[in-house]
């Protein structure tokens, strides 16, 4: 952390982000989704680098010590709980769900706020398809739309997936609990390798808004 606001650091930081997006298709998208461009990559590398680092932890448990821990640091700590699943038929199949980007398990910046803030705030975070159901900013059987064209060549392709009552998504026959899997599931059924994606910025309703967005709307005053 002290590392990262060195300015030697913050440009060999630059230049491995630079050289791993020449190198890696993945990466490339990542920043195409974003609508980040070649030339303007170092800029917005530079407006990151320059503001406070966020510690950001994957971990299978989080213990009441790593919470106290994570709140004596100065700078804003997210921590994210990973499960793991394992084939009781073959112990070395195993496969790990990573949860949403935006739903940490502990986020402290947003536990200084909510203490600072005497009637409270709700993090988007804490908002999923289902808080947009309930506001009447999404609605129940509605249709979200996705274009997805591979890198690798392949075809462009669009996906519908249809908001379920309990605020998971129906796509190509399946149901997916998050925007993001099913957003995945479109993805590598268009031919791409990823294994990740966001699907809050993938799924898009019919006035061409992002749920993402919509989700902007939300008056998250409680």
């Amino acid at each position: 952390m002290i590392a990262s606001q060195q300015n030697i650091t913050k440009k060999t930081l630059e230049d491995l982000a630079v050289d791993i997006y020449q190198k890696d298709e993945t990466a490339r998208e990542k920043f195409n989704e974003l609508g980040i461009k070649e030339i303007n990559i170092r800029k917005h590398l530079a407006e990151i680098l320059d503001k406070e680092p966020i510690v950001g932890v994957p971990i299978d448990a989080i213990t009441n010590d790593l919470k106290e821990w994570a709140r004596t640091l100065k700078y804003n700590v997210k921590l994210w709980v990973i499960t793991k699943y394992v084939d009781f038929n073959n112990s070395k199949n195993i496969a790990y769900e990573f949860p949403e980007e935006f739903k940490p398990e502990l986020d402290t910046e947003e536990e200084i706020s909510i203490s600072n803030n005497k009637v409270g705030r709700i993090s988007r975070s804490d908002i999923g398809i289902l808080d947009l159901i309930n506001s009447r900013l999404l609605s129940v059987n509605q249709k979200l739309t996705m274009i997805y064209k591979p890198r690798n060549g392949g075809a462009q392709k669009k996906y519908t997936a249809i908001i379920l009552e309990d605020g998971s998504l129906q796509l190509m026959g399946q149901i997916y609990s998050s925007p993001s899997y099913a957003a995945l599931a479109g993805i590598q059924d268009a031919g791409s390798e990823r294994k990740t994606v966001n699907g809050w910025t993938s799924w898009k309703t019919d006035t061409g808004k992002t749920i993402a967005e919509v989700r902007e709307q939300l008056n998250i005053t409680t």
